[in-house]
């Protein structure tokens, strides 16, 4: 695993930008972890405008989730999931098992730590943290 500092919104969207880069163009599950205002929703926003997804980019925090089409993209539709509101129970019922067995998808769960018993083994976990009031750190898969 690699630890990455960002110290920036920017830094924090160029980083998403190289992580979807080093993704394979299969459906794709990303677990996003870590505490209040750790970075998760603006390393999804990047991973969002990376896979060419039209903003605006909205934390889908009441909205459970939002579906984003992405015409000619190496994915073709992304979806953002935020479970901090649900349980792993609620987010079966919204069609999660349907979600992941899409193809060309790629789907950013934020608080996955929430559902983490649904979440499949293949997904590729971040945890996200906190340094310091102008730092984040990203956790991740050392290939990026």
């Amino acid at each position: 695993m690699k630890r990455m500092i960002t110290t920036s919104v920017e830094e924090t969207m160029d980083l998403a930008t190289r992580f979807v880069r080093s993704l394979p163009p299969t459906s794709t599950i990303v677990a996003l972890s870590g505490d209040l205002g750790a970075g998760k929703t603006t390393f999804a926003q990047g991973v969002l405008r990376a896979c060419g997804a039209t903003p605006p980019y909205t934390s889908p925090t009441f909205t459970i989730m939002k579906e984003y089409v992405i015409p000619g993209g190496v994915f073709e539709r992304v979806i953002h999931c935020d479970a901090y509101r649900i349980t792993a129970q609620d987010m079966l019922e919204l069609g999660w098992e349907e979600m992941i067995a899409a193809q060309n998808t790629l789907i950013v769960v934020e608080w996955s730590e929430r559902i983490a018993h649904i979440m499949p083994q293949s997904a590729i976990p971040i945890a996200c943290a906190v340094v310091d009031d102008t730092r984040r750190a990203y956790t991740m898969r050392e290939k990026l």
